[in-house]
């Protein structure tokens, strides 16, 4: 006796579907199920991800100028960027232990404190994480009290 298979649950769509589906299978991805991909979609994350591509740019900043409903900007994209592997990494500012020291210690902002940054040598640096040390323990050689 054969046993059937087990129902699959629909898959979602995400907002990295939709924009793999976009930029390289082109398989319409909206049409399986147009209110969970227009939840899913948000116009600026995909700009922002497509204009890291030179051959995108001149596409995402004419999208840019238009307001348009999400649906528009999917099939716009969808019609007319030429199918592609498009991967990208985004980059998150990271802030510096130095500066942020910097930020702590003297109540200053981050603009600021780049330029403090630019005055200050490597001894100073080291005296001031001497200075805002907070201790803790290092090691397991430490003794608990």
């Amino acid at each position: 006796m054969k046993k059937s298979p087990a129902p699959t649950e629909p898959t979602k769509i995400g907002l990295f579907d939709l924009l793999k589906d976009v930029s390289y299978e082109k398989k319409n991805l909206w049409e399986t199920d147009p209110q969970q991909a227009e939840s899913a979609y948000s116009t600026f994350v995909v700009n922002l991800m497509l204009s890291y591509h030179p051959d995108c740019i001149l596409i995402v900043n004419e999208l840019n100028c238009r307001r348009m409903k999400p649906k528009w900007h999917y099939d716009y994209l969808l019609k007319t960027l030429t199918p592609r592997k498009r991967y990208s990494k985004t980059e998150k500012p990271t802030l510096a232990d130095d500066i942020g020291l910097l930020v702590g210690h003297l109540n200053i902002s981050q603009s600021k404190a780049l330029e403090v940054y630019d005055l200050l040598s490597a001894e100073d640096l080291a005296d001031l994480r001497k200075l805002t040390s907070r201790g803790g323990k290092v090691g397991k050689s430490a003794k608990q009290t």
